[in-house]
């Protein structure tokens, strides 16, 4: 995933172009897709909650059966009502934003960079 990771960042000019860095020089990190219980409270809280986990993401879809709370996506259009949904956001707990300010974030699925 490394290597698709790359070549996104590439595309996007955020390395190896003139007045920015190389890319092999830049940090990356992996955030684990939430299971079991965490992955019930990344897709359907909205108590907050979802800031106590662990950094992590999870898919949110709840026509399709991806969480049930359609709170957690009503800002998306009304067509397009799913997101990849980021937790473990606990800065003023003594952690980190999740992703960190200033940040790129690519995905990679084994399909490729999307």
């Amino acid at each position: 995933m490394t290597a698709d990771v790359r070549v996104g960042m590439q595309q996007s000019q955020v390395c190896d172009i003139s007045g920015q860095p190389e890319c092999s020089t830049m940090c990356a990190c992996q955030l684990p897709q939430e299971t079991g219980a965490n992955l019930t409270t990344c897709q359907n809280a909205t108590d907050g909650s979802q800031d106590i986990l662990n950094p992590g993401f999870c898919y949110v879809d709840p026509t399709n059966g991806a969480g049930n709370n359609v709170d957690v996506v009503a800002r998306c259009p009304a067509t397009q009502q799913r997101i990849l949904r980021f937790v473990g956001n606990n800065p003023s707990g003594g952690g980190s934003a999740v992703p960190l300010p200033g940040a790129f974030v690519f995905t990679s699925c084994s399909g490729g960079i999307n």
